[in-house]
């Protein structure tokens, strides 16, 4: 009880995901209500089967009360939170029950026997002897209960940035832009949980900020593009660091001089710039509409992880598909350039610089004017 309070305290030190008084005080009822159950049935099954009452010293006639005491706890509480994780993910799912069964070994079982120890110490020596063991006892429970948080986090940190770096390896610089940015976004989901995902880019030369892909609680949405002063996107782009509003978005948007915020406006709002070669190509935000405390600094340091390889994808996606049209202009081109070789006529020349235009332009359409020999008026021929 006194770990999960403490972890409200000292959730940034273990680098844990922070608790707050409700869920902590919910988790601290529901450990007493769970172990006074369970205590009180193992209690019963000791009594019954002659348990020396008060325990004050060892005896080998209380070695299997004691066993069945500690195993029935066990098995209790094992099966208390085992039926509470089925409840809460609605289904089973073996590995997390293998994995809770282990925990309960460790945390429960093996300390269980601490307790016969406690009760002799209260009834054998002091007062000030008893509660020095007891203080040491909850210090080394808090202590590993810490511990376990900071292997969990570790250890979610870890996949995460497995989950990073398969994403890294699966890119191509062929890979079309949608695809990407498909990709881009079920990866943040796995990541960053989020009822709406946004990637804009920034034109430089126009001065303007596009929105390619906007996906609202699986939805996709457009927005027309804007100019670079006007809302998040442009101040993340002109900051080039991340951005953070909680609660009252609207409010803390405006002491930062931001406006023109478009709909729907959000309980919290994490940007984050995409930087490719050191120019800002546009913005990574992910918006949650139900929980204003949705995000925070563990968030932002992994997305700010993940921000610089999606840019440098998307930066080389685009060059690569500038390249490709070059390369496909140059072909067409010195294809045409190879028929008008095969033939003399004029008409048949300019013909084939009609078709040639439309198809490298994309036009629906090609006229060809030529000046006459007085050089003052001109002919479509």
């Amino acid at each position: 009880m006194l770990a999960e309070l403490g972890r409200i305290l000292l959730h940034k030190p273990l680098n844990a995901p922070r608790n707050t008084l409700k869920s902590a005080i919910i988790l601290a009822l529901f450990n007493a209500a769970s172990a006074i159950v369970s205590v009180t049935l193992a209690g019963e099954i000791y009594s019954a089967l002659g348990g020396a009452m008060p325990l004050i010293a060892v005896h080998t006639r209380n070695t299997a009360s004691l066993v069945a005491f500690y195993l029935t706890v066990f098995v209790l509480r094992t099966a208390i939170f085992t039926n509470v994780l089925v409840l809460a993910q609605r289904t089973v799912d073996r590995q997390r029950i293998g994995r809770l069964i282990r925990q309960l070994v460790i945390s429960e079982l093996l300390p269980l026997p601490m307790s016969f120890l406690l009760s002799v110490i209260f009834h054998s020596l002091t007062l000030i002897t008893f509660f020095t063991v007891v203080s040491a006892v909850i210090l080394i429970a808090m202590l590993y209960r810490f511990s376990q948080i900071s292997r969990a986090t570790l250890a979610q940190r870890v996949a995460e940035l497995d989950l990073i770096n398969a994403f890294g390896r699966s890119l191509a610089a062929d890979l079309p832009v949608d695809e990407l940015l498909e990709g881009l976004h079920h990866l943040v989901t796995r990541l960053v949980k989020n009822e709406m995902f946004v990637v804009a880019l920034y034109n430089s030369g126009q001065q303007l900020i596009s929105f390619p892909y906007i996906s609202h609680e699986g939805k996709r949405l457009t927005r027309t593009p804007r100019t670079l002063n006007k809302g998040l996107s442009g101040y993340i782009i002109n900051a080039r660091h991340a951005l953070l509003l909680k609660g009252d978005v609207l409010a803390q948007a405006a002491q930062l001089g931001i406006t023109d915020i478009q709909a729907p406006i959000p309980l919290c709002y994490l940007g984050i710039p995409l930087i490719a070669y050191n120019q800002v190509i546009g913005t990574l935000s992910v918006e949650s509409f139900t929980d204003p405390n949705a995000y925070g600094t563990n968030d932002i340091n992994l997305l700010e992880t993940l921000a610089p390889q999606a840019a440098v994808s998307l930066r080389n996606t685009d060059l690569y598909g500038r390249v490709a049209g070059i390369t496909r202009e140059i072909t067409q081109l010195s294809d045409v350039s190879a028929e008008f070789n095969q033939t003399l006529d004029l008409d048949e020349v300019l013909r084939k610089v009609s078709q040639a235009l439309i198809k490298i332009s994309g036009a629906e359409r090609s006229a060809i004017f030529l000046a006459n020999d007085d050089n003052h008026t001109i002919n479509l021929v």
